[in-house]
């Protein structure tokens, strides 16, 4: 029966299917996953100057947006000042809504 289970793993480690598979992903190939041949950045180098020495400075696209980045830093602060008064509320908030579900 041992070496009926061995001869099924050897079987199916060396099947087709497995083969095809590690051969098709990029995983196999361990010098994809460092490099790429595909350039990423900027490839104008009189652009990446400019943009270097004066970065394009525009307001938000819409004062919403704005108050949304101002609310949720509101909200990160309020987290870090007092983390057990955070989860209290979470908890009261949390507790009837998931009766609720």
């Amino acid at each position: 029966m041992e070496n009926e289970q061995a001869l099924q793993r050897d079987r199916a480690a060396d099947s087709d299917l497995d083969k095809g598979l590690k051969d098709s992903f990029p995983a196999s190939d361990p010098l994809s996953m460092i490099r790429t041949s595909i350039p990423s950045g900027r490839t104008d180098p009189d652009e990446a100057e400019r943009t270097k020495a004066k970065p394009d400075v525009d307001p938000p696209a819409s004062p919403a947006r704005a108050d949304a980045r101002t609310v949720f830093k509101d909200l990160k602060t309020i987290i870090k000042e007092r983390p057990l008064a955070t989860v209290g509320v979470v908890a009261a908030v949390g507790f009837p809504w998931g009766l609720t579900r």
